[in-house]
């Protein structure tokens, strides 16, 4: 006879629109997902919110922040133009640290963690950087690809940033004589996509609902951000991901792809940008006065492609049970049991899963959880290690966890859900984040688990 826990091993996470937008089940008995029985024995009513990104009690009053605040107002339908207008593992040996083996691993770890900095250092190491990236870029012959990525893991100024992600993503050809042809297919064939998807007059009932569930997102996304408040650049992501979830049916559109294409909009708008706005912020009245119908499309298309490439390198996070996100939830697990074994010993003594709080830094790639600017400077990052969003991603997360081991070992269950669902990190800094990417860099060297890097590829 089935039990009452059994019964609940498949749980909802985001509702199913057939075909694009995906209901994401979880087998609960796999993961033994906190919440399904609480400390009585007696089974709880829990679900996980792809949104909001972590568990919580139907029968607890939701935490504050998570995506009730404001009344939802959808993006509308433009009709014919695409021209924007207006497991237990507590008691197991911790795995033995492998350090670098070789004089060139041992300098590229030194030189990755080369971070700190103040003053006047910091400035003129930025300078030199920028310097040696313009020159770089600047060439007309082909880039060394090796030595973009070794520059700009180091993070990337507003100027050379969108060429470098380009290039980065394979996007643009490192042959500088090939990059015009490139841009010119590429954003023909997205306006082609447009012309064929977004036009169409004859939507079907599960279109129609994809549009929906994207036109709820939308307002959603960044919203700190005056940027993307813009209704011209709401319409860009709504198209951006109405096309691609159209052109992707085995995944179709899931809620946090609105998170992840934000990134990219907002740095090839900055690219089409001539002059900043005050504070490095395109305002509302920037957006309007300071692009061309033909500006906006670029920075659309390029957005669209970019992001299809990131999508590409952790599709398997958005199928069916998304299989990709708990392979890392399991082992993120594991890895903190390694390098922080009383903070997981806590965690297990409260019952907090770590489903119930990685969920969402792992779904949203930590969108939610650091200020946007700064993790525009984490993708730099990202972007020039070898599998940075499906591998070196869940060290960062590991890293971000241990930041804060001593504060969480203080807290009792709903303090632990309050706080990770709101991490105090509205001030950090940009050498906040330089030290937690070198933590994970540091961690990934030593530990170097190529059997996990080899699973998730």
């Amino acid at each position: 006879m089935e039990t009452s826990v059994e019964s609940e091993s498949r749980r909802r996470m985001v509702s199913k629109v057939p075909g694009h937008v995906r209901r994401i089940e979880v087998d609960v008995n796999w993961f033994e997902l906190a919440g399904i029985a609480d400390r009585s024995g007696k089974v709880a009513s829990y679900q996980c919110d792809a949104d909001a990104g972590i568990a919580s009690d139907s029968a607890k009053s939701a935490p504050e922040g998570l995506d009730d605040a404001a009344p939802i107002q959808p993006v509308q339908k433009p009709v014919t133009s695409l021209v924007v207008t207006d497991e237990e593992g507590a008691d197991q040996a911790p795995v033995q640290a492998q350090e670098p083996d070789d004089q060139e691993s041992q300098h590229e770890l030194g030189r990755r963690l080369e971070v700190g900095d103040s003053g006047a250092d910091h400035t003129e190491q930025a300078s030199e950087l920028k310097s040696t990236l313009a020159g770089l870029l600047g060439e007309e012959t082909t880039i060394e690809l090796d030595k973009l990525k070794r520059l700009a893991w180091k993070g990337l100024e507003d100027e050379t940033r969108p060429m470098t992600w380009k290039l980065l993503l394979n996007y643009l050809p490192v042959n500088a004589s090939r990059r015009e042809e490139t841009l010119y297919m590429k954003r023909t064939s997205y306006r082609h996509a447009v012309d064929q998807y977004w036009k169409a007059s004859d939507w079907s009932p599960d279109e129609e609902a994809v549009f929906r569930q994207i036109s709820v997102d939308i307002p959603r996304t960044c919203p700190d951000h005056k940027l993307f408040h813009v209704r011209q650049v709401q319409e860009i992501l709504q198209r951006i991901l109405f096309v691609w979830a159209l052109k992707h049916p085995a995944s179709g559109y899931v809620q946090g792809m609105n998170d992840l294409v934000s990134p990219f909009v907002y740095v090839f708008l900055l690219e089409q940008y001539e002059a900043k706005a005050e504070g490095g912020l395109l305002s509302r009245r920037s957006v309007e006065d300071a692009f061309s119908e033909e500006q906006l499309f670029y920075a659309e298309a390029d957005s669209y492609w970019c992001l299809t490439a990131l999508l590409e390198t952790i599709q398997d996070y958005f199928t069916f049970s998304q299989p990709g996100i708990q392979k890392r939830v399991a082992y993120l697990e594991d890895f903190v049991q390694r390098v922080d074994p009383a903070l997981r010993e806590h965690l297990q003594k409260e019952n907090l899963q770590f489903l119930q709080f990685s969920f969402r830094w792992l779904n949203c790639l930590l969108m939610r959880e650091l200020p946007f600017e700064l993790m525009v400077r984490v993708w730099d990052t990202y972007m020039s290690e070898p599998d940075g969003f499906a591998v070196f991603h869940v060290y960062v997360c590991a890293a971000l966890l241990a930041r804060f081991s001593d504060e969480l070992r203080e807290m009792d269950f709903q303090e632990l859900v309050m706080f990770l669902q709101n991490l105090p990190t509205k001030n950090w800094t940009r050498n906040d984040v330089e030290m937690l990417l070198s933590q994970a860099f540091m961690w990934r060297t030593i530990f170097d688990d190529k059997q996990f890097s080899k699973d998730l590829k």
